[in-house]
């Protein structure tokens, strides 16, 4: 397994040499940053036991239906690769995790851009255009 601290060196090298953002700029905790890709906000970082990466797709209506809201996004078809479709906190992102004893600097590049692969899909076209909230 790859230490903690090879990890943070390593994303954040990612975050510099493959996409050009300002890892300190972007350091929010410890082991967590928010960044931008093209146009999607991300949060990502070290979590307990993987590297995890979030591109904010669209708030959620804060009295959603969850059921509803996770049949979509099981039935919802996503381009292969890493990223799937994720809802927490009244939020729809695209996700994608690798674990720590898989996570090098290209899994973790290959995370992002997948996410954003996930995010420009006719599927997130659909989700966000069925249950984005713009209260």
């Amino acid at each position: 397994m790859t230490s903690r601290p090879e990890l943070f060196a390593a994303f954040e090298a990612v975050l510099r040499d493959s996409f050009h953002v300002d890892p300190v700029a972007g350091r929010e905790d410890p082991e967590w940053w928010r960044f931008k890709v093209e146009e999607f906000e991300f949060q990502g970082g070290l979590h307990t036991c993987e590297v995890r990466v979030y591109a904010l797709l669209c708030e959620l209506d804060p009295e959603y239906d969850g059921d509803v809201v996770s049949r979509d996004i099981d039935q919802a078809a996503t381009p292969d690769g890493l990223a799937w479709f994720s809802d927490s906190d009244c939020t729809l992102y695209a996700r994608a995790s690798v674990p720590f004893a898989d996570a090098t600097p290209a899994q973790i590049e290959r995370a992002i851009r997948d996410c954003v692969t996930v995010a420009r899909s006719p599927a997130a076209t659909g989700l966000i255009a069925s249950h984005a909230y713009y209260g």
